[in-house]
């Protein structure tokens, strides 16, 4: 054979170009791997589509997401609905709100099984009166209420019981442009008349006060609580029913004993978002907030006894939001102000790492690397302004290293990065320092081939990105073949996603590797079971 035709043929084709006639273009100018209908709804229901992405607009993004939840319903059936049930119970999601619209399409097809189970899953998907008024928006433009639907939201009411619907009506009046009023007046439920549940829907529909009894006592102390004046009597109030601080009239949440109060009693996830306003009226003080601290330090995932595992009550990247809001001192609008608590900042740091679901260390050799290219800057988790994606992918990265002892962090776009990380840097630092690096092209072949320069040894890349790669000389599934072969390693290799887009580096045919979505929860878990098996 002639040197040129040698030369020719050895010669890898760059990322701009198909490798084989499996890979389709991206939104970047390169050529991937298309992913199937259910690796993209999981993306979507983990990752969502708020904002859209660096080259996709929110409403092209999600109409083509939107698709390829319909197609793996209608190939899926029931088993696409139990995808979309175990994700929202083991809350691997950080927002309910594409497992909610996931729900509607379920809810919406065609076959009478997979709508039925997905009307049977609604209690568990929708937990709260928000997520519940939210689904309604979603079911009712894409059908009819009937008989199915009318009994699915009636049970979603009677199961919970006449107390907790109280607590759901007064905590979520009014979201996403539904009430629950209009779900009840679009349900139609049929409930004993002078019931303690059917007085509570002829309050909420037709505002009539209910009689004095213990299970409408939330009520009641909602309606007395918009009359109070007087900050010590609104917290007397609050404490004695749970009033939620939704129920309180917004004037009276500018004192301090109103919020210590609201703090007794308020759920996790409320609790992280309100530690800026608990800091701000000086619920949480300095060389005063062991108590805070010991509430976030409950909030990491576990094993119970019996060896099943308890995902976290508040979602990793809801810590890391709340992390990110509390550092600044100022809310997003720049309305409020507080002096953030050190304490604080360094319990939500550790707490993000504790609540990725439970896994042993897999004991093996891992290259983390994270693309820090101009498309990973696009801002992520839609209402965090300054939480960009690049940051997000190195957070996750950090938290992957802290339970990993032999592993290595490299930062690249198309070069690597000389970027000194190691699992000890606070998750601060380095999210600051990786978001100050510059944005340039995508080669996400950088991490194996850097490995295969230098000798590194590695029994699994994690390469944290979008996946839009276009800039470089040779597609990342070549490169990771060349290293197999260089080196006699059957290393794997797995892309964490944090766009929920339609194509993936990792060749779908190769067994040894992953497509993970990066805000995904079970993250360890499913890293430890690919990597040990």
């Amino acid at each position: 054979m002639s040197t040129y035709l040698q030369r020719v043929l050895d010669t890898p084709a760059p990322q701009s170009e198909p490798l084989d006639d499996r890979m389709v273009p991206n939104n970047a100018g390169g050529y991937a791997y298309p992913v199937d209908d259910k690796v993209r709804t999981h993306r979507f229901l983990i990752i969502g589509s708020e904002d859209g992405s660096y080259y996709q607009k929110e409403r092209e993004l999600t109409l083509e997401n939107a698709q390829a939840v319909k197609r793996y319903i209608k190939e899926a059936g029931v088993a696409a609905v139990e995808h979309i049930v175990d994700v929202a119970a083991q809350r691997r999601a950080p927002r309910v709100s594409p497992g909610l619209f996931a729900l509607a399409i379920a809810a919406s097809a065609d076959e009478d099984e997979t709508r039925k189970a997905a009307l049977d899953a609604l209690p568990i998907v929708a937990a709260t009166g928000s997520h519940l008024e939210e689904f309604a928006g979603y079911v009712n433009s894409m059908r009819s209420w009937g008989r199915g639907l009318r009994n699915a939201v009636s049970r979603w009411y009677s199961e919970r019981g006449a107390k907790e619907v109280a607590f759901q009506a007064v905590k979520y009046r009014t979201r996403h442009g539904w009430s629950h009023r209009d779900i009840l007046r679009s349900a139609h439920p049929e409930v004993e008349k002078d019931s303690d549940l059917w007085h509570i829907n002829e309050w909420i529909t037709h505002g009539t006060v209910p009689p004095e009894r213990e299970n409408l006592a939330m009520i009641h102390t909602f309606i007395r609580a918009q009359e109070e004046t007087d900050p010590n009597r609104m917290a007397e109030l609050i404490r004695a029913e749970r009033l939620p601080r939704e129920g309180v009239p917004l004037p009276m949440l500018q004192h301090d004993q109103v919020w210590a109060a609201l703090a007794d009693d308020m759920p996790p996830l409320a609790f992280v978002r309100n530690l800026p306003a608990l800091t701000s009226h000086h619920v949480i003080r300095p060389m005063e907030a062991q108590w805070a601290v010991e509430r976030i330090q409950k909030m990491r995932a576990g094993v119970h006894a019996d060896g099943t595992r308890r995902p976290a009550p508040v979602h990793p990247m809801n810590l890391l939001t709340a992390m990110m809001v509390y550092r600044m001192g100022h809310s997003v609008d720049g309305k409020g102000s507080w002096t953030p608590v050190p304490q604080i900042s360094e319990a939500l740091d550790e707490a993000f790492d504790q609540s990725f679901s439970a896994a042993p260390s897999t004991g093996q050799r891992i290259y983390l690397s994270v693309d820090t290219s101009g498309s990973m800057t696009w801002n992520t988790l839609g209402k965090i302004r300054n939480l960009t994606a690049r940051m997000a992918a190195a957070a996750v990265s950090m938290a992957i290293a802290r339970r990993e002892p032999n592993h290595i962090i490299r930062m690249f776009d198309t070069k690597m990065i000389d970027l000194h990380v190691t699992a000890r840097d606070s998750l601060r630092d380095v999210m600051e320092r990786t978001e100050a690096l510059g944005g340039g092209g995508t080669d996400l072949a950088q991490p194996i081939l850097n490995a295969t320069e230098n000798n590194i040894p590695v029994d699994c890349f994690v390469i944290a990105t979008d996946g839009e790669l276009w800039a470089g000389d040779i597609h990342p599934a070549e490169a990771l073949r060349k290293y197999r072969q260089k080196t006699g390693i059957p290393a794997k290799a797995v892309q964490l996603a944090f766009v929920s887009n339609r194509t993936t580096i990792m060749d779908p045919e190769d067994a040894g590797t992953l497509d993970l979505a990066g805000f995904d929860a079970a993250i360890p878990t499913i890293l430890h079971d690919f990597m040990v098996n």
